[in-house]
C-alpha cells in the first residue's frame, strides 16, 4: 500500500514540469525568446525523467492493490496513456538530439510535445478517476 499512496503524491511534479515545458516551448517559439524555449526543453527533459521514476513507483503500487472490476478498465487506460505519453516525450527529446540541424525538426518536435501534452492530461484524468471515483490508494475506498 506504501507505493500506492506514494505514486499520487509524486506524480504532480512531472505533470507540472511537462505542462509548463510545453507552454514555455510554444511561448518561446511564438515570441522568439530563446530563454523560454531553453526553459521548456529543460522542463520537458527533467519531467520525462521524473515521469519514468513515478511510473516505476506506480507499477510497484499495482502489485499491492486489490481492484474492483470497474476500476480495472480505468487502470488499463491509465497505464496505456502513461506509457504512450512517456514514449512520445522520449521521441521528442530524441528528435531534437539527433536531427537538430534539419529544417523539419522543430515542427515535428512541437507536434510531438503537443500530443504529449494531450497524453499527460488524459493520463491525469484516468488517474484522478481512480483515486476520486474508485478510492484506489486511499485510506477510505469508495463503496
Amino acid at each position: 500500500m506504501f507505493f500506492a499512496q506514494l505514486h499520487p503524491l509524486l506524480v504532480h511534479f512531472p505533470v507540472g514540469l511537462l505542462v509548463s515545458g510545453v507552454v514555455f516551448e510554444f511561448y518561446g517559439s511564438l515570441q522568439k525568446e530563446e530563454s523560454a524555449k531553453e526553459a521548456g526543453r529543460f522542463n520537458i527533459r527533467f519531467g520525462t525523467c521524473w515521469a519514468l521514476l513515478t511510473a516505476g513507483i506506480g507499477l510497484l503500487a499495482l502489485w499491492g492493490l486489490e481492484l474492483k472490476d470497474e476500476a480495472r478498465q480505468f487502470v488499463g487506460y491509465h497505464l496505456m496513456l502513461a506509457s504512450s505519453t512517456m514514449i512520445i516525450f522520449g521521441i521528442a527529446i530524441g528528435v531534437t538530439r539527433w536531427f537538430r540541424s534539419q529544417p523539419w525538426c522543430r515542427v515535428l518536435y512541437l507536434g510531438l510535445i503537443l500530443v504529449g501534452l494531450a497524453g499527460v492530461l488524459s493520463t491525469g484524468y484516468f488517474g484522478g478517476e481512480l483515486v476520486h471515483r474508485f478510492g484506489v490508494a486511499t485510506l477510505h475506498p469508495a463503496e
